[in-house]
């Protein structure tokens, strides 16, 4: 169940100018003639804060329930139903997955909700399967994409430019992008077309209001209260044209449940909002960051002791021990890693090739002004490892490191690599597997942190380790499946190898090992260090954060596919 949350500071926030008052009143008002025409049974608002339209709806005589996930405005419901002397059953619950039976409502209404939504598409399809087959679905957003917003961004910037906005007050803009923190991602017609059209067929879309808002509109319209009266022209020149507006209005009718997507392992889908923001920043992301730099002197000191957990042999990592397996004639990386192509090339006969799938075009960019001397043998290919269709048999390995963990389709890529590798070959993966979010177990925190107190403090990089937001950035998907990495991919595959280690991870992060190495303590640290990991490992719930894994496919559930010619 999410935290408990209260709508009235997010409004208090902004005036209630002339416009924006014209606006939200046209706004409820159209919201609550498309939900009340022709509806004759019970009619649920979802996400509904203190359940204005609901309300409205029952004074209408139609038996309105609510859905909302906050106790603090499940209260405030029950307050102004008290006032209005209605009664409104009230359910506490999520749109994502709401506690009534298959087409109970006649209407589902969904009020200036769905960015609001941490998963918007599943709330669609939540929607569309407790509408009855003859009923309708309402979605009302803020239009994100009408002429008001954009031409308010161009004034924004122009005044940004020129050094009028200034002022903290000043930064964040009625209309500007990204919308403000409490919004998952910003709505337009488009977007939400694009989310409903697996479960929805759009039957009506009504524009509400233009010119909320725009800069110097309001204050004019304070000053002068003759122009008042454009408010509703402006209204009506936008009421047929919803992608102009400034409000959007939308009635739905669901589409027969034959017609739906089968079900499939596909957690988020491309058209989902939320992970198109997230994806793009991820990108930037991975195209800015050096993890490599970062991570240089912690493993370099301890490449000894993680080469002997993960390998049996303190000369030889992950990487030399697949290659030494068998000489592959096509590989795959899964994500790319600065400098482990190069090396991969190398161990491989001079006919091999490796295909790189990398979601940053910055990234391949670099990769392949370091790795122009391997040529055509190098195949890069920008992809997002959530919707990635590999070719089917056409590999003899597939290696990762690091890159499984922030795969949020994680089910569908295991699929993909299944299906992609040729009778015989490998799929190997080496890197985080602990805890979601690296949100470090509390015993693995007391364990670094003790060892760290017996450290001289000027081999500290700091006194004790907290959760990875105080000291290590996280892209927005670093992390999000690795605990299930394992287990899935154990499930899926037979396995040929595998070892665990890292059970203090990430305690030689927090270790200046240049100071060491300046006092000739490296090796007395790096046997600490390595004592208290061996500790660790004789510890049940100390649960490892590093795995290197190699697996073959299960034939009896992939069945084997003829060997394709190379290419």
């Amino acid at each position: 169940m999410p935290v408990d949350w209260d709508a009235q500071p997010l409004r208090d926030h902004w005036a209630l100018t002339p416009d924006l008052r014209f606006a939200f009143d046209r706004f409820a008002e159209r919201t609550v003639e498309a939900t009340a025409a022709g509806a004759t049974g019970g009619v649920l608002e979802v996400a509904a804060a203190e359940g204005v339209l609901a309300c409205s709806l029952s004074q209408r005589g139609l038996a309105a329930y609510i859905l909302e996930p906050s106790l603090t405005m499940l209260g405030v419901a029950r307050a102004r139903q008290r006032r209005s002397g209605l009664t409104i059953p009230l359910v506490r619950g999520v749109a994502e997955a709401a506690p009534f039976r298959d087409g109970v409502f006649d209407r589902v209404l969904c009020d200036s909700a769905l960015d609001h939504l941490a998963d918007p598409e599943q709330g669609i399809r939540e929607m569309a399967r407790i509408t009855a087959p003859g009923g309708r679905v309402v979605l009302t957003f803020v239009n994100y994409g009408g002429i008001t917003v954009r031409a308010s961004r161009i004034v924004y910037g122009a005044g940004r430019r020129l050094g009028l906005l200034t002022m903290p007050s000043e930064r964040q803009q009625f209309w500007d992008t990204p919308v403000p923190y409490e919004h998952n991602f910003e709505c337009t017609l488009e977007n939400v077309s694009a989310m409903c059209q697996a479960y929805l067929e759009l039957e009506h879309a009504w524009g509400i209001s233009l010119g909320c808002r725009f800069p110097g509109w309001s204050r004019l319209l304070e000053r002068l209260p003759a122009l008042r009266g454009t408010l509703p022209l402006l209204d009506r020149l936008v009421a047929r044209r919803p992608r102009a507006a400034d409000y959007v209005v939308t009635m739905w009718r669901p589409k027969p449940r034959a017609q739906w997507p089968p079900a499939d392992e596909l957690r988020v889908r491309p058209t989902n909002p939320i992970h198109q923001r997230l994806i793009a920043d991820e990108e930037r992301y991975w195209a800015r960051v050096d993890f490599n730099a970062f991570f240089a002197r912690a493993i370099e000191a301890t490449r000894e002791v993680e080469n002997r957990a993960l390998t049996g042999h303190p000369d030889r990592d992950w990487l030399d021990d697949l290659a030494a397996r068998d000489p592959f004639g096509r590989a795959a990386l899964l994500g790319h890693e600065p400098g482990l192509a190069h090396r991969w090339m190398r161990t491989q006969p001079g006919t091999s090739t490796l295909d790189v799938y990398e979601l940053s075009p910055a990234v391949i960019a670099r990769a392949r002004s370091l790795n122009g001397a391997l040529g055509a043998r190098v195949r890069y290919l920008a992809t997002d490892l959530n919707f990635v269709r590999l070719p089917e048999a056409a590999y003899d390995v597939i290696w990762t490191t690091d890159t499984l963990h922030c795969v949020t389709n994680l089910e569908h890529l295991v699929t993909q690599i299944e299906q992609a590798l040729r009778p015989g070959g490998l799929f190997a993966l080496c890197g985080y597997v602990g805890e979601a979010r690296m949100q470090f177990d509390p015993r693995r925190l007391e364990r670094i942190n003790a060892v760290l107190a017996s450290l001289p403090e000027r081999f500290r990089l700091t006194d004790a380790m907290h959760a990875p937001e105080a000291s290590l950035e996280l892209s927005p998907f670093m992390a999000v499946r690795a605990p299930d990495v394992l287990p899935l991919v154990r499930a899926r595959f037979d396995v040929v190898h595998e070892a665990v280690g890292g059970r203090l991870f990430p305690l030689s992060l927090a270790i200046d090992w240049g100071a060491a190495a300046r006092e000739g303590a490296t090796a007395d640290v790096v046997a600490r260090v390595a004592a208290a990991e061996s500790a660790a490992a004789s510890d049940p719930v100390m649960c490892p954060c590093v795995a290197y894994g190699v697996y073959r496919p299960r034939r009896d559930v992939i069945p084997a596919r003829p060997r394709s010619a190379p290419g």
